[in-house]
């Protein structure tokens, strides 16, 4: 929270005080997206175009604050399982239209994106329940293809893109089950809409920053 109380208070000042600046090759951003998390973000634009290609290099990294997830399942009404650890790291390539690398822009990304599954289950149907925890992580590589447009007011940044994005993961999990001071580990498949190692989806990311 502090760092991005930080990062905001710089883009204002900067707006503040912006004059009029050529292509700056650096800029250092803020974001947030989906499945990206909130993180920060540096991209590099060389002066140099080849043909109408105008390229820029990106290296960000992300996070989450932990979500809880309740089961919509009848049975499992009273479990709520929590997405935790939330770490992406992520590298692309952008070819803008303009020289200045401002307005439309279209690129590929990759990420790499690991996360932790937790789930406290009170064996209410149980018998004689036996409350457990039940713990695991994954781990995915993802491809995207996106579009976007970006503002510039002197060395201030904003930039608002979407795409569509492919995930590639291992469906087969092993989950560590703690109860009553034992642990045992037992093997899952994860699923997403049914398939154990594929999963796609729309892509969104808002980020601001400063060009340098």
């Amino acid at each position: 929270m502090p760092l991005k109380i930080a990062l905001v208070a710089l883009v204002v000042a900067l707006a503040a005080h912006a004059e009029p600046t050529g292509m700056k090759p650096w800029r250092l951003q803020a974001g947030a997206g989906v499945p990206f998390g909130l993180g920060l973000c540096a991209e590099y634009a060389p002066p140099l175009s080849i043909g109408f290609l105008k390229p820029a290099f990106e290296l960000r990294g992300g996070t989450s604050p932990n979500i809880n997830i309740k089961q919509d399942n009848a049975y499992d009404d009273h479990l709520v399982m929590t997405v935790k650890d939330y770490l992406d790291i992520g590298t692309g390539i952008t070819n803008y239209i303009r020289d200045d690398r401002m307005g439309l822009y279209a690129g590929f990304a990759y990420d790499w994106t690991r996360l932790t599954f937790k789930a406290d289950v009170p064996d209410k149907e149980s018998t004689k329940p036996l409350p457990y925890t039940a713990t695991t992580d994954l781990s995915y590589h993802s491809l995207h293809a996106k579009a976007g447009w970006r503002w510039m007011w002197g060395r201030c940044t904003l930039a608002a893109e979407a795409g569509y994005g492919l995930a590639f993961f291992d469906g087969s999990l092993d989950v560590t089950v703690e109860s009553g001071g034992k642990t045992t580990i037992r093997p899952m498949d994860f699923l997403w809409k049914g398939s154990s190692n594929l999963g796609h989806g729309l892509i969104a990311r808002l980020a601001a920053g400063v060009a340098l």
